[in-house]
């Protein structure tokens, strides 16, 4: 058999097949791969780098950290395939408004983070739309705390073990 050489070692055709084989294998897992029905929120701000510092403090709580943005808007991610949150200055130019029957919700790990992220909110300049604290009406593991951010938009921090 022909033999080619890749880096150090040499390679005949049999292990070409094996490599192709392993490389198709590795893009069918990657165009596979599991990813969450939304790949992205985003709500407008009024006052960009008030919402940035905002949202730097309460998404670093939860894992976050930002993975892509300009000085239109920020996106904060854990991995690459949970959903992402960003915020934006409106592209028309016009004000950021908030949609009546709109939230966001932010998954915690746990009870504790739920009540400090929701603290830190309100310390910030968010304003309270519910103290954190079990829901039973909707599910007895439910936990959760409501608030509004800077520009009035609603969000919540969350916990609810899936079953």
């Amino acid at each position: 058999m022909q033999g080619y050489q890749f880096s150090q070692h040499k390679t005949d055709v049999s292990d070409i097949d094996n490599i192709y084989l392993t490389y198709k294998m590795t893009l069918e897992q990657i165009k596979n791969k599991e990813r969450n029905m939304l790949g992205y929120v985003m709500v407008g701000t009024n006052n960009f780098d008030r919402a940035a510092e905002f949202y730097d403090k309460i998404l670093a709580e939860l894992g976050a950290k930002r993975t892509m943005g300009n000085g239109d808007f920020i996106v904060w991610g854990t991995d690459d395939v949970s959903t992402a949150f960003s915020i934006t200055k409106p592209n028309d130019g016009n004000a950021a408004t908030v949609g009546n029957g709109v939230m966001m919700a932010f998954a915690a790990p746990d009870h504790a983070t739920v009540d400090k992220v929701h603290a830190m909110a309100l310390e910030m300049g968010g304003t309270c739309e519910g103290a954190p604290g079990p829901r039973p009406e909707f599910d007895e593991k439910f936990y959760v705390g409501y608030f509004r951010d800077l520009d009035g938009n609603k969000m919540n921090i969350f916990n609810y073990p899936m079953p």
